[in-house]
């Protein structure tokens, strides 16, 4: 009995080893392959995935590797731009100063309150506080370091519909004013704007090199009343804004959906609205996620109500990328490889060390042309044994256990006698 239990122990740490071995012994089992082409030199290397990585890996992510040409598997980290896109705004009050009429203008003149009086005032938007009632005016922005010296520095509009407003006007660029007027074009009413906040808002600059643009297919259907968009996206692109191209006046509301019915979280209002007047347009036809959209389908459902649909002339997706960082060695090629369904997660020492790395500024690498396994296109596991599988380990694993469980069982039954 004793050779028996240690037969089966035996057996048990054998499988256990080529199970944990069979990943990094058999990389033909993922089905796509793209060389890394590393570029100039340096400690640490990244890449950018592409269209076809995000198509073929698991939505997850977590079949990803990168293999030298040892046949290892190389540590790495994934970041991600929508991480490290961080927004900070500064708020400025300010005081009237002076208000002035002239034919039907109303110039208004603010005097920026500093925050810190070691610092210089910083601004690239203002925000107005509007009158109650509703209205829509153009106005002219100008800026001063004295309050007698004004630059022109903005052409805009502000309004107030019964629900809907505009009271932020923004700059070009950050400018350094004290003092700002803005100018009410055609004011008759004597509309009163007694407020003015100047904003600063930054955003971190690494959040344009992880985001792109591109159109996408989509079907139209109109059903009940509603107009359905449906989305197709092929490449499971991580989505987080839709843009409508749309002519003609609109108010509408919306919801997006995923193919099988599940409601996709959107931040702010879901309402689209597209406004012309005679020489202003008010639009709103973004759709903002609350989180990257990666289902390969979804739907956006636009209520109609007894109006008629919408006339849509494109669509087009902004979607943030990937970046994969390694640790890269003089004379070693490398390779990405991913498409394998039953791959772990890895979980990597060097993910601990990103902020490090990050100040050493890894080389910008990229991915070469992508090839497939022909054994696993075929839908098998090249040159792999049932038994180097995940599910096939986890059925030896139970079947194992049972069979020492059956063995203890025995010599308990046998001691009692």
């Amino acid at each position: 009995m004793m050779v028996i239990t240690t037969l089966v122990v035996s057996l048990l740490l054998c499988l256990s080893s080529t199970g944990f071995a069979a990943e990094a012994a058999n990389p033909s089992n993922w089905r796509y392959a793209k060389p890394i082409e590393l570029q100039g030199s340096g400690k640490y290397g990244a890449l950018f995935l592409d269209d076809e990585v995000y198509k073929g890996a698991r939505e997850d992510l977590g079949d990803l590797r990168i293999m030298d040409d040892k046949g290892q598997f190389v540590p790495y980290y994934v970041d991600s731009g929508a991480a490290k896109a961080v927004d900070t705004q500064v708020v400025y009050k300010s005081n009237v100063i002076d208000t002035v009429k002239k034919n039907n203008d109303t110039l208004i003149d603010f005097r920026i309150s500093p925050i810190d009086a070691t610092k210089d005032i910083q601004g690239n938007g203002v925000v107005l506080s509007l009158p109650e009632q509703a209205f829509l005016k153009h106005l002219e922005l100008y800026g001063s370091y004295d309050g007698n010296q004004w630059e022109l520095l903005h052409k805009d509009y502000v309004y107030r519909t019964e629900q809907l407003e505009k009271n932020t006007v923004v700059l070009d660029k950050t400018v350094k004013f004290t003092y700002y007027r803005v100018k009410i074009i055609d004011n008759a009413e004597n509309l009163a704007f007694p407020q003015l906040q100047l904003i600063h808002r930054t955003r971190a600059t690494s959040w344009q090199e992880f985001a792109k643009t591109t159109s996408l297919l989509y079907d139209t259907k109109q059903e009940q009343g509603q107009t359905l968009l449906q989305v197709r996206n092929d490449n499971r692109l991580r989505i987080t804004k839709v843009q409508l191209e749309a002519q003609g006046s609109f108010r509408r509301s919306y919801t997006v959906q995923t193919a099988d019915g599940q409601d996709v979280p959107i931040e702010g209002k879901r309402e689209l609205y597209r406004l012309d007047f005679k020489d202003v347009q008010l639009q709103n036809t973004t759709i903002v996620g609350a989180v990257p959209i990666t289902n390969p389908a979804f739907t956006i459902k636009i209520n109609n109500q007894d109006n008629a649909p919408i006339q849509l002339t494109g669509l087009k997706v902004d979607y943030v990328i990937d970046k994969l960082v390694f640790e890269r060695q003089e004379g070693r090629t490398y390779l990405l490889v991913y498409g394998n369904s039953g791959a772990g997660k890895p979980s990597y020492d060097i993910a601990s060390f990103r902020t490090q790395i990050e100040q050493e500024n890894p080389t910008l690498a990229k991915l070469a042309v992508q090839t497939e396994a022909p054994e696993v296109a075929r839908g098998g596991q090249a040159n792999s044994s049932w038994f180097q599988t995940k599910a096939g380990f986890n059925i030896i694993i139970i079947a194992v256990s049972v069979l020492l469980a059956v063995i203890l069982g025995m010599k308990l039954s046998r001691s009692k006698r």
